[in-house]
């Protein structure tokens, strides 16, 4: 699979999340698929129990994908993930692929924070 497909694969993936269509988003995945959230300390493996997960999520995010990345066999997806409680995080996704399929994908998130006064003159706000 190409770098280029791959990246309208993960692009696509985050399409289908917004649209809680749950079957096409496992059908990108790998009958191996492992998702990871270092975060909270859990690993979800198989295809099926992703999918039983976001099948009982209470609100899923929708994400904008704000840059990817990617090469080889990973790529590097980054969000903003808006929630229907109005919060709103920053995520980092890391995809690994196999047999044209997502197979690993490990995700870290944080909430913005307010920047420190005291570097303003080092840096510019984004």
């Amino acid at each position: 699979m190409s770098d280029a497909a791959q990246l309208k694969m993960v692009e696509r993936y985050f399409e289908l999340v917004g649209a809680t269509d749950w079957a096409a988003v496992s059908a990108l995945r790998h009958d191996d698929f492992v998702q990871e959230w270092p975060q909270m300390d859990e690993r979800t493996r198989g295809r099926g129990n992703a999918r039983a997960i976001n099948e009982h999520h209470p609100g899923p995010p929708r994400a904008t994908v704000r840059r990817l990345h990617g090469a080889g066999d990973i790529c590097v997806a980054e969000t903003t993930l808006r929630y229907g409680d109005g919060s709103e995080w920053t995520a980092a996704h890391i995809f690994l692929f196999k047999d044209g399929k997502i197979w690993r994908q490990t995700d870290y998130f944080g909430q913005p924070l307010p920047a420190p006064a005291w570097r303003t003159q080092w840096v510019e706000r984004m």
